[in-house]
């Protein structure tokens, strides 16, 4: 198997030859920031954003379509536009994409329904856990209990009662209070 700068030559590759090849490599691009992140997938990672800073002419075009979707700068860019352009002239594309959207939002919405419903629980068990404190502060500022009963009858850990009552709690605090 040869190897040609910027990409492969030849039609019969192993899978295994083009994982050390970035799609963008495979076009012609030289020179890649390339990320590893040992997955055995190549990941070329660029910001759109500094196309001007990029020397090569070819990848600083391509960003540069990517970042402000004006073609006019390259050929590939152009090419791709047209491309893109006849795709969603297509019907099946135009179904197939428009099921994709519904279904990713369907997906999306019963996500969000599951972490609303993760929240309000984390929430109704903070908050009664906070109101188990309260009434346990309570318990011994009006009626003169010791922390550790008033936590205990309240349901509420006694670290927290302790230090809303402004007081040090350590293990011993725990077992002394006996």
């Amino acid at each position: 198997m040869r190897t040609v700068e910027g990409g492969l030559e030849g039609r019969n590759q192993r899978a295994s030859d083009f994982e050390r090849v970035s799609p963008l490599q495979v076009l012609g691009f030289k020179g890649l920031p390339l990320e590893h992140f040992n997955d055995k997938i190549t990941k070329v990672i660029y910001n759109a954003s500094g196309y001007e800073k990029e020397a090569d002419a070819r990848i600083r075009d391509f960003l540069r379509f990517v970042y402000t979707n004006d073609p006019s700068k390259d050929d590939f860019s152009v090419r791709l536009t047209k491309r893109m352009e006849n795709l969603k002239k297509s019907e099946n594309f135009r179904e197939a994409y428009a099921t994709m959207g519904i279904w990713e939002m369907d997906i999306r919405r019963e996500e969000r329904k599951v972490a609303l419903a993760e929240g309000m629980e984390i929430g109704r068990t903070q908050g009664a856990e906070e109101r188990s404190v309260e009434d346990a502060v309570i318990a011994v500022k009006e009626f003169n209990i010791e922390p550790k009963l008033a936590a205990e009858k309240m349901n509420a850990p006694l670290e927290k009662v302790m230090e809303r009552l402004g007081l040090a709690y350590t293990e011993s605090t725990n077992t002394n209070m006996a």
